[in-house]
């Protein structure tokens, strides 16, 4: 089956580290994205909110773009 469980993918990879992996690459993958993507993303959909753009998903979009750069 292509589609795999967090779990699944979890337990398939669990003894698997890089050398070349540090720090939030080693998270569990909701503590990941906990700590990389949810505070960025959180900002940015309250930012939408205030906004309210006729196209939504594309702002978000340059939003987060714009984000990433900095």
């Amino acid at each position: 089956n292509e589609f795999k469980t967090e779990e699944t993918h979890q337990q398939e990879n669990s003894g698997f580290k890089d050398q070349n992996e540090s720090g939030a690459q080693n998270l569990p993958i909701r503590a990941y994205l906990d700590q990389t993507v949810v505070p960025v993303l959180l900002q940015g959909l309250a930012e939408l909110a205030k906004a309210r753009p006729p196209n939504p998903i594309e702002w978000l979009g340059k939003y987060l773009i714009d984000k990433s750069n900095k």
